[in-house]
Formats: C-alpha cells, sequence, structure tokens
C-alpha cells in the first residue's frame, strides 16, 4: 500500500471516529461472527463501547451486512450491521446496548455517556 492510501484510510477511519457519539476502548478479545448463512468466522474486537465495534477478520470478505457478534468468553450474542468494511477490518453497530459494557461508555468529550446519549428502548 502507498503511503498516500495509508493517509487516505487514516482519514476515512478519523472521519468515522469523528462522528461516534462514544469514545471506543482497547479490548482485544476473541469473538467469532455469524453471517447470514449461518457460517461461523472467528475474528478479534480490537476496540468496543456497549454500542458497537471494531473488528479484525480472518478472511476479508466481500461484504458483510446483517450479522450476529459472538463475544468470547462471556457467550455474549448480539445482532450488528456493518458500517464500514476496509481490508479485514470491519465497524459494526449493535442491534442493542450490550448492558455489561455500558460502565465503560465515555462520551468524546471524556464525561460518562450516560449525559451524551439518550436511552434508546432495547430491540
Amino acid at each position: 500500500m502507498t503511503s498516500s492510501a495509508d493517509e487516505r484510510n487514516r482519514k476515512a477511519e478519523s472521519d468515522v471516529a469523528e462522528n461516534r457519539r462514544l469514545k471506543r476502548y482497547r479490548a482485544l478479545k476473541r469473538a467469532q461472527i455469524v453471517d447470514a448463512s449461518g457460517r461461523y468466522q472467528d475474528c478479534s474486537i480490537i476496540d468496543l463501547h456497549s454500542r458497537g465495534a471494531r473488528i479484525r477478520l480472518r478472511t476479508v470478505p466481500q461484504s458483510l451486512g446483517e450479522l450476529e457478534v459472538l463475544l468470547l468468553p462471556e457467550k455474549v450474542k448480539v445482532a450488528a450491521r456493518t458500517k464500514w468494511l476496509r481490508g479485514n477490518q470491519c465497524g459494526v453497530e449493535f442491534s442493542r446496548p450490550l448492558r455489561h459494557l455500558e460502565r465503560h461508555d465515555v462520551g468524546r468529550d471524556g464525561r460518562p455517556a450516560e449525559a451524551e446519549l439518550p436511552n434508546r428502548p432495547l430491540s
């Protein structure tokens, strides 16, 4: 990859992060994704918050769309939608907030997320 391509990728990731309402924190967790055909694929969660995550996949998919994420070792499965896909990494938005992660959520201004986000009903 050329340095101009690297720069474009960093800018794109920066733009996505700027639009994010919550800061994601480094996690480096084992996980699996389940695609629409029911196939499981091992992956790693690089960073996350209660409403989404950045995932590193072992293989580069053509597209992902709707999927499920299984967090290991917690064995928590949540439906998610792919928001972006670059190389072997993707960003996903969970269909519902993961309650066990909400205490770690911090808004872009560094304040606890409860002050920044409206309550969303669980779907």
